[in-house]
C-alpha cells in the first residue's frame, strides 16, 4: 500500500517528514492541507486523524501524525539506510534525546516567536504576545547557544552524519527565512545550515517553500521589520 503524506509546505515539522521521504527514496503520495484554510479541521480529515494538525500519515493500517513519530516508524518500516535513525540503541538514544529535546526548546525557541510575531497574527487572526516574544527570546538564545556547541564537534543527534534528528532541526531554521533572520553569531549553526542545504532531501522537500518565499518574505518586511 502507497504511503499517503498529508502536509502543508509552509509547516516546518511536514517538511521535515517530505525532505526525509525524497532523501530515503520513499514513495509517496501527498495531499496538501492548507492550513491557513483550516482544511485540518475539517470533517472528512478529522475522520481519519482526530487530533486535527500535520503531518500525518496513511501506510498499510496504520493512521500516523506527530513529525517523529513518524520519522522513526517511516525509517524501520521501510528500512531505511541506518545512518537516519540506528539499530544500536546507544546512538538511537542520542537521536531520540534531541528529538524530545526539539518540542521544548528549538520549536518554541524559532517556531513560536515567528507564529506569535507574525504567521499568527498575519494568517490565523492571533493576537501579539510581548509575554511570548520575551520568552522565546530566552529561550532561543540558551538554546542556539547549546546547539553551536553540539554542532562544534557533531550533528545535533550527536551522530558523525545526519539523521532524522538533523532534518527536523534544520527545517525550524529554514522557517526563519521568512523574515530573514540573522544567525551569524552561532557560526557552527550557520556551517550545519550549510551543509544541510545540499541534501537531495533538504532540496526537494523546499522547492515549494523556496519558491513562495520571496512573496511570503515581503508581507512580513515590506512593512518594516527588520533581521533580528
Amino acid at each position: 500500500m502507497v504511503l499517503i503524506l498529508y502536509a502543508e509546505h509552509f509547516s516546518q515539522p511536514c517538511r521535515a517528514v517530505m525532505a526525509f521521504c525524497y532523501q530515503s527514496k520513499i514513495p509517496f503520495d501527498l495531499k496538501e492541507v492548507r492550513l491557513s484554510k483550516f482544511h485540518q479541521k475539517s470533517i472528512e480529515f478529522l475522520s481519519l486523524f482526530p487530533l486535527g494538525t500535520v503531518p500525518a500519515i496513511t501506510h498499510e493500517d496504520i493512521s500516523l501524525v506527530e513529525s517523529h513519530a513518524i520519522l522513526t516508524y517511516l525509517a524501520q518500516a521501510f528500512n531505511c539506510d541506518d545512518q537516519w535513525y540506528p539499530k544500536d540503541i546507544k546512538k538511537r538514544a542520542y537521536i531520540d534525546e534531541y528529538l524530545h529535546w526539539h518540542h521544548s526548546n528549538i520549536r518554541i525557541g524559532l517556531g513560536s516567536f515567528l507564529y506569535n510575531k507574525y504567521l499568527g497574527p498575519k494568517y490565523y487572526g492571533t493576537k501579539f504576545s510581548q509575554e511570548i516574544d520575551d520568552s522565546s527570546l530566552i529561550k532561543r538564545e540558551k538554546t542556539l547557544g547549546y546547539l553551536d556547541k553540539v554542532l562544534e564537534k557533531s550533528f545535533v543527534g550527536k551522530t558523525d552524519r545526519p539523521s532524522v534528528a538533523d532534518l527536523s532541526c534544520y527545517c525550524e531554521f529554514s522557517q526563519m527565512k521568512i523574515v530573514d533572520y540573522d544567525f551569524s553569531q552561532w557560526g557552527n549553526v550557520v556551517k550545519w545550515m550549510k551543509e544541510m542545504e545540499t541534501l537531495y532531501g533538504i532540496q526537494m522537500a523546499h522547492k515549494v517553500f523556496y519558491k513562495l518565499l520571496p512573496l511570503t518574505s515581503a508581507k512580513f518586511l515590506g512593512d518594516g521589520n527588520t533581521k533580528k
